[in-house]
Parts: structure tokens; sequence; C-alpha cells
């Protein structure tokens, strides 16, 4: 069963401030197939106009931490599949209101990377007796990509970067959050540890949005496009080159609001100044 690409799978356990665990937070990265098209459908909710989607992600040889988060949820994917050549899991998922036009917009053959959080679906017993509960991932974030493992993961990086400056620019940012997000910038070292850095300065900085049950999504990892020669895009590069801790941080939190090209003219002067 070979894969075409190097799919995505990891989790953060979320835990309360007395260590329970309040949810599990899933980064994904696979192929929409033939059994995970999108449908969409507007009926739901208590006045039947709530908007909702459903699709399924096909992840390749991720198996052992799928079955990982499996094992400590009790429940099962809406498919596995393994050979001698590697393994398939096809993990559902959901996406309500905005999000659901966004993912809906999703073609088969397309690679996307979801984020959101882990929900357990009731199996109908009457229906499918014996089946165990199915695993959900309910959608905060989703991210169209084409490219290599390695420039997915590095974009990951810069999407946990651009959460941070969001969280720094509604909250107060604490005496390390300058200095990791530059270090950050320019390691070299495992993507998935550098994560995990960036998420620890985050909770520390709004440890309720970490715990929040009904996720707004306003400092949630973002994914941003930008196009060349673009001042935004300019201006995201010379982030890279300029020492100024602080000019980055609030540059990253502009670009990550995604305004008219026109309102980058300042930082881009700003930060070309600082170089």
């Amino acid at each position: 069963m070979a894969e075409r690409h190097k799919d995505y799978f990891a989790f953060e356990t979320i835990r309360d401030a007395e260590q329970k665990i309040v949810c599990y937070y899933v980064t994904m990265i696979g192929t929409i197939e033939e059994e995970g098209i999108v449908h969409i459908r507007t009926d739901l909710g208590e006045n039947q106009n709530q908007k909702m989607a459903f699709g399924r992600l096909s992840i390749y040889n991720q198996d052992r931490k799928i079955s990982t988060l499996l094992r400590e949820l009790n429940c099962r994917d809406y498919r596995h599949e393994s050979n001698g050549e590697g393994s398939r899991d096809i993990v559902s998922f959901t996406a309500k209101d905005w999000r659901a036009d966004e993912v809906y917009g999703l073609e088969e053959g397309d690679r996307v990377l979801i984020q959101g959080k882990a929900y357990v679906r009731e199996n109908n017993q009457e229906k499918y007796p014996g089946r165990a509960n199915e695993i959900s991932i309910t959608t905060s974030g989703i991210f169209k990509i084409g490219s290599s493992s390695e420039v997915v993961m590095d974009q990951i990086v810069i999407a946990a970067c651009f959460g941070l400056a969001r969280v720094c620019a509604a909250n107060t940012k604490t005496p390390d959050t300058e200095k990791i997000l530059m270090d950050v910038l320019h390691s070299e070292n495992d993507p998935q540890q550098l994560i995990a850095l960036i998420h620890e300065e985050k909770d520390k900085i709004s440890p309720g949005c970490k715990l929040c049950q009904s996720r707004c999504g306003n400092t949630d990892d973002i994914f941003v496009e930008m196009k060349e020669d673009s001042f935004m895009k300019k201006s995201f590069d010379l982030c890279f080159q300029t020492k100024n801790a602080s000019l980055v941080l609030e540059a990253f939190a502009r670009i990550s609001y995604q305004m008219d090209d026109a309102e980058y003219k300042d930082i881009y002067r700003r930060l070309k100044e600082s170089v």
C-alpha cells in the first residue's frame, strides 16, 4: 500500500489545572479519496438552518500514532487497512458554518491539512450492534496543500508562529515570547518540537484558550497565502532578516489577519529600516 506523499498525524492532550483531560487536539495531513468526498447539509440544529460539512481523510502509514489516540478514546476510525507495504487509516471530519463552505470546496485527490478537536461519535447499536464508537475531528483549521512533506512541516511551524502572534495581539506576552518566536523562526530542529514549544508559550499567555470548549478560532494556528511581490510577502520575508523581535511579532500578527495589501506598506517600511 504505497503512499504517494508522506502523511502526518499528531495530537495534543489538553488538560485543565487539575490535570484532567479536557480534549485532544489533532493535526493531520492526508488525501481526500473516493470514500471521503465531502458532502454538506444545511438543515441541522434547532431551527434546521445550521450548515455542516462531512468528509473523510485518507492517511497512509501513520497507524501507530493513530492507534495510540484510538486506544485512549476507546474507539475506532472509519476504516483501517494494512498489508506488507503499509497502512491506510480513513478518519472522519466535520466542519460547521463558514468552515463548511471552505471544506465543501475540496475535491477528490486534494491534499489537505486539518486541525481540530477529536470527539467520539456514538454508534447506533440498533443498526450496527457490537460496532465500536467512531472518532471524528471537528475542524477548526483547514489548509489545502500541494507541497512536499518537508515544506508542509515548515508551513505548520509558521502557522503556529502566526497563532502565537495572534494570541499576543489580544493578551500580554511573557518575557520569553519574543525570544522563543525568533529562535523558532531560525531553528533547524525537529518541526514537531518547535510546534510544541510555540504551543506551550501560547498556553502560558492565554490558558483560557487552551481549555475553551467552544473554540472561536481567533488564536488558532493559521495558514496564510501570500502573493509574490506583495507588501505582505515582502514584510514576511524581512521578518527572517531583522533582529527586531518586537517588530517581527507585530508583523506576524498583522500578516495573520490577511488585510488589504496596502495596509502592509507601513510595517514593510519599518521592517526594511530595521534590517
